[in-house]
């Protein structure tokens, strides 16, 4: 008889709880919904749920995971009814979407947002799911990759020498997105030059207004150096050598920047050859069939300084001017050969080293990751003629 007692007691306690307790779930469906309710029947091949509208079977195999939250009481007052209406009317639920969620206390979670309502936010972190209410929540930031760097002040460079400072909020291959204190700045990587880490957190001080301003009135962004490959047409080399053709490079170093200048410091290498020039040889000997060979070998080291001057930070080009130190390699070999006359033939090689000044001007055309340029080269050589060249230029750090 106790021992019926007990069973009837007991028997009464588990009905008297299913009626006050019960499990709830959230069911994520391989479709990408959510069901919340609570699980009134479960075999093998289906569950059946208590949810809003009534009651839900759902086969095993269009489920993707079950997540059991803590009890919720049930009574006629409250809060499983309420609480299930809220995940079912809120949703349209954000699914798998990263976020940061900023507690009132202080701490910060990160994971993703499986689904929220009126008074409480469901998230799935490393360590499980986690229900938040809203009540301690100071701010949910959405972000577009779990990798997204928060937090860290940066200074993105554009080619067109704007900067703009402010924490990276969303990157991938083709854009970079910034928050700024006056709102979500999304920049295109082509047009995007470099990304300058700050070593600081938090939110930048400066508005978007005032980074733009200092941009346009102040500078623009220049490369700490800058490699540049030319190749051109050349004059003359005194009255036996005729136009030939060149080819250089040179390494420029950023020393200072103002107001709509750049200062650089220029150190190259150029190699000129010239062909000789028949005509006029010709001239000194009207009379005398004659076979020439030979040309001028130039090789030229310089260094200087140079002084890129930009209307204004956003303008695509640069005008430049650069006056430089040289030394000069002077190879020349002139043959004469008079078939009639092999008496008068006569054969010239003479090598010499000239010192002498240079002066360069042209202008620069910027594009996203390059530069392309005209420039026009005056060489004044002591002690011999000089010579002149017309080249194009292309401008990029290479190495």
């Amino acid at each position: 008889m106790k021992n019926k007692n007990i069973i009837i007691a007991l028997a009464f306690l588990f009905m008297f709880s299913a009626g006050t307790f019960a499990q709830e779930v959230s069911v994520v469906l391989k479709n990408s919904k959510v069901v919340v309710g609570r699980i009134v029947e479960e075999k093998p091949e289906y569950l059946i749920l208590d949810y809003e509208l009534g009651q839900l079977r759902v086969d095993r195999n269009s489920i993707e995971t079950i997540s059991y939250n803590p009890f919720v009481r049930l009574d006629h007052s409250d809060t499983y009814d309420n609480t299930e209406k809220e995940f079912s009317k809120a949703q349209k639920f954000t699914l798998k979407d990263p976020v940061v969620v900023y507690l009132r206390n202080g701490n910060v979670v990160a994971g993703l947002l499986l689904a929220k309502s009126l008074n409480m936010i469901m998230l799935q972190t490393e360590s499980g799911n986690l229900t938040i209410p809203k009540r301690d929540l100071q701010k949910i930031e959405y972000i577009s990759g779990e990798y997204a760097e928060r937090g860290e002040i940066v200074i993105a460079f554009l080619n067109n020498g704007q900067r703009f400072e402010g924490n990276i909020y969303f990157e991938d291959s083709n854009e970079l997105s910034l928050d700024t204190e006056l709102g979500r700045l999304t920049l295109p990587k082509n047009k995007l030059r470099s990304i300058e880490y700050t070593g600081k957190t938090g939110v930048s001080k400066l508005t978007m207004a005032d980074q733009y301003l200092s941009a346009v009135i102040n500078q623009r962004f220049i490369q700490p150096r800058y490699d540049v490959i030319d190749v051109g047409y050349t004059t003359k080399f005194g009255p036996n050598f005729g136009p030939g053709f060149g080819l250089g490079y040179q390494s420029r170093f950023s020393l200072a920047q103002f107001e709509g200048l750049n200062l650089s410091a220029v150190g190259g290498l150029s190699l000129n050859y010239f062909a000789l020039n028949d005509d006029n040889i010709i001239q000194q000997n009207p009379t005398l069939a004659a076979n020439l060979k030979g040309g001028a070998f130039i090789t030229t080291i310089g260094a200087g300084g140079q002084l890129n001057i930009y209307p204004q930070t956003a303008s695509f080009y640069d005008f430049y001017v650069a006056p430089m130190i040289e030394s000069h390699l002077i190879y020349t070999r002139l043959e004469q050969e008079y078939p009639s006359f092999p008496q008068f033939n006569t054969s010239e090689t003479k090598t010499e080293f000239k010192f002498g000044l240079g002066l360069r001007f042209g202008a620069e055309f910027l594009f996203d990751s390059f530069r392309l340029g005209l420039q026009y080269n005056m060489h004044y050589i002591f002690g011999t003629d000089g010579f002149n060249q017309f080249s194009l230029t292309f401008v990029k750090p290479l190495f």
